[in-house]
């Protein structure tokens, strides 16, 4: 690893990866650091406003056409406390790989949920977002919910090339 510096400028730092490629990243926060902050946050935002809002999540959850009602309310609190262990998680280098895929998972299992309701004609609240917006289940959502998976798929990909030895 080398350190590159001038006078008054931003720390860079070269890694030379176990391929032999030279990475540079400012301060040494890489893409996988900065998508991982995000998902954290989205993560986060998401598990914090459901306590806050969380008779309403139940609600929400009522509206799913794949949950039978009995397990709704055993499964909340699951989706709260998994959603809050991811956002903690990815921001720890060494635990991030293990949350990224769990990340993945949620959020395809979100997708798969929100397009069984779309598929049978089912917009109520989604259940994601209640102090931004009561968002309906759309197929944008489905579509936003497969997109975040990717994002967690890259960050495990990103984090099992970085956490080999150099």
């Amino acid at each position: 690893m080398q350190q590159n510096s001038t006078a008054g400028a931003p720390m860079s730092v070269t890694v030379q990866t176990s391929e032999g490629i030279n990475r540079s990243s400012f301060w040494g926060i890489g893409w996988v650091d900065v998508a991982s902050a995000f998902l954290a946050i989205l993560f986060g935002f998401a598990s914090i406003d459901k306590l806050f809002h969380y008779w309403g999540f139940l609600n929400a959850l009522e509206n799913y056409a794949v949950l039978p009602t009995p397990l709704i309310r055993y499964l909340a609190p699951a989706v709260v406390l998994t959603e809050l262990w991811t956002s903690v998680c990815l921001i720890i280098r060494k635990t991030r790989k293990a949350a990224s895929l769990m990340g993945c998972l949620l959020l395809s299992i979100f997708a798969i949920a929100l397009a069984f309701n779309y598929y049978y004609g089912i917009q109520d609240a989604c259940g994601c977002w209640f102090t931004i917006t009561l968002g309906k289940g759309t197929l944008q959502h489905v579509l936003m919910n497969v997109v975040w998976a990717a994002l967690c798929l890259a960050v495990y990909s990103g984090s099992a090339k970085t956490s080999q030895p150099h």
